[in-house]
């Protein structure tokens, strides 16, 4: 146990200078940057408009309509955790790959997610939403007009904390 440790004390210490050092490299943030830009924003707008103007097919709209319910989600969750996650090295190339997964309809990285754990999370923050008076008469109709479609099933009344975390059971996970 005691050489596994040290052995991954080494992998962790070398992304970690391995991240400073490309963090200081003039363009490298700037390239990662244009990456995320690219590939989260600008081809998915690309293809989303592709999408809207041909007629025969609802495939491709629903790709990138749960594509974009997603890049949403995400963003949030990003904004949220950036205090930690401007520390983990390579976090940019990493955030790359995500998105190439969830914009490749081949590997369908963007439904995987949604019907794994978007589309719950937001069906529990719709639940707690609704009980807010001052957004009720907007979210309420949307939640039961939803009723138990798709499989997502209501989770308890629960504060806003207790159902950020109960995403997971609701899940089913």
């Amino acid at each position: 146990d005691d050489e596994q440790w040290h052995g991954d004390k080494n992998v962790f210490t070398t992304m970690l200078g391995l991240g400073l050092l490309l963090r200081l490299l003039p363009g490298f943030s700037s390239t990662v940057a244009l990456c995320q830009l690219m590939l989260g924003v600008i081809y998915p707008t690309f293809k989303s408009f592709a999408a809207i103007e041909t007629k025969t097919s609802k495939e491709d709209d629903e790709q990138w309509l749960t594509y974009w319910v997603v890049y949403a989600s995400l963003n949030m969750v990003e904004r949220l955790a950036w205090p930690v996650l401007m520390w983990v090295p390579l976090y940019g190339v990493l955030k790359c790959g995500l998105l190439m997964w969830l914009v490749v309809p081949r590997f369908l990285g963007a439904r995987v997610l949604y019907t794994g754990f978007v589309r719950n999370m937001l069906y529990v923050a719709a639940e707690a939403l609704k009980e807010v008076p001052a957004l009720e008469d907007v979210v309420k109709p949307f939640v039961d007009k939803l009723g138990g479609k798709g499989g997502v099933r209501r989770a308890a009344p629960q504060s806003s904390v207790a159902g950020v975390a109960g995403v997971a059971g609701v899940a089913g996970v």
